[in-house]
């Protein structure tokens, strides 16, 4: 019994240490070039892209028209717009997110199957964005 009293209060440290290695963007090994501007409206167009976005998990939903709406964690929601630009590039701007600030990224595929990789290419390069998941269509409704 006291071995599970022991492991279970160090369980929470080990999976934020878990999550927080999975999250490094210098962890995840790509293949393969950049999407082209095809590859990426087939990928996000219409679809539901999930990840870790900092300590928590995001769920954006992009509609074919431009625009974005999206949840960080629990409660933190936005909305914004998307395009692709110089035939292989995807760009958002969020209301919120990210200050308002236009970022840019390129996509790569990840090793992982089904994961994704948007590699920043702006000149104050943020950090990258891990998609873990993508999602046909809305299920969240956002």
């Amino acid at each position: 019994m006291h071995a599970l009293i022991k492991t279970t209060r160090w369980l929470p440290a080990i999976l934020l240490a878990a999550l927080l290695g999975a999250c490094a963007g210098s962890g995840v090994k790509t293949e393969g070039p950049a999407f082209s501007a095809g590859a990426i409206r087939n990928l996000i167009d219409g679809n539901t892209l999930q990840g870790p976005m900092g300590m928590e998990m995001y769920d954006w939903y992009y509609q074919s028209d431009g625009a974005v709406t999206g949840v960080v964690g629990a409660s933190n929601d936005d909305s914004g717009t998307w395009l692709i630009k110089d035939s292989n590039t995807y760009c958002h701007r969020w209301d919120q997110y990210f200050d308002g600030v236009q970022h840019c990224y390129k996509i790569f595929k990840t090793t992982k199957p089904g994961q994704y990789l948007m590699e920043n290419v702006d000149a104050d390069r943020s950090e990258n964005i891990s998609v873990w998941k993508v999602i046909p269509g809305n299920p969240y409704k956002m």
